[in-house]
C-alpha cells in the first residue's frame, strides 16, 4: 500500500501492531527533486497508544 492511498479512519498494520489513522499531514518541499512526505498520527487498536510516523510517497 502506498502512503498516498491511506485516508483518515483507515486501519493499518505497522510494526506488528494494528493502528487507526487519526490525522494526516502532507508536505511537499519547494524546489527541484523534492519528495512528498506524509506524516501520520495513529492510535493503536485496542489500547489507544499514540504513534507518530512519517513516510515518503
Amino acid at each position: 500500500m502506498k502512503a498516498s492511498d491511506i485516508k483518515k479512519g483507515n486501519v493499518v498494520e505497522y510494526n506488528n501492531g494494528v493502528y487507526q489513522i487519526r490525522d494526516i499531514e502532507r508536505s511537499s518541499p519547494q524546489g527541484r527533486g523534492g519528495n512528498v512526505r506524509f506524516r501520520f498520527i495513529m492510535y493503536s487498536v485496542p489500547g489507544g497508544n499514540k504513534l507518530d510516523a512519517s513516510f515518503d510517497a
